[in-house]
């Protein structure tokens, strides 16, 4: 991302931990992406005390998993969009 354009700012949180504790102390970002697999808490709360913690910002699931239920349960949590991996 930061190679497209570089007025972006690309920051990786190794955890959902790690990036509730970042948005804490931070303006809120233009776009989140959210690997549902990310160690810690289950993807699927992560993307919920996600959207708690920052209403207004869209967060994009990039994940794996291209089970049909849990892109529905992705986008029931607040997920602007989901991306599988294999794309």
């Amino acid at each position: 991302l930061e190679r497209l354009d570089a007025e972006v700012r690309v920051v990786e949180c190794p955890s959902c931990e790690d990036a509730l504790a970042w948005l804490a102390n931070e303006p809120v970002p233009d776009l989140l992406l959210l690997d549902l697999g990310l160690p810690g808490m289950d993807g699927l709360q992560g993307l919920a005390r996600l959207r708690a913690t920052a209403p207004s910002m869209p967060v994009v699931v990039l994940s794996a998993s291209e089970d049909t239920s849990r892109i529905r349960q992705a986008f029931a949590g607040g997920a602007a969009g989901y991306i599988p991996k294999s794309a």
